[in-house]
């Protein structure tokens, strides 16, 4: 679910440094807000979303930070950002 909230403000600040369109960025601050509820639960739970091999361990905000925007662990996930990415951004 983080990754899906995730993915959302993503897409979201990508089209709008592409494409300067503010309503963009206002959707990209709500989802910002998705993904911080979802991160508070995820945090109080003491899963990780990071190491998706190895769900012993334990929640890390610093694997969570260090993962830069538009890429993620789950293939489809990467998937549907790559072609909604390609979907908004202008053809030259």
């Amino acid at each position: 679910m983080w990754n899906e909230e995730r993915l959302a403000q993503d897409i979201y600040l990508a089209l709008y440094a592409i494409n300067n369109v503010a309503q963009l960025s206002n959707i990209a601050r709500s989802e910002t807000s998705h993904v911080n509820l979802v991160e508070n639960l995820v945090q109080s739970y003491d899963i990780n979303i990071t190491n998706l091999v190895d769900y012993t361990e334990n929640y890390s905000e610093a694997e969570l930070r260090a993962m830069p925007a538009g890429t993620y662990g789950i293939q489809s996930i990467q998937d549907l950002y790559n072609t909604l990415y390609d979907y908004g951004k202008p053809s030259n």
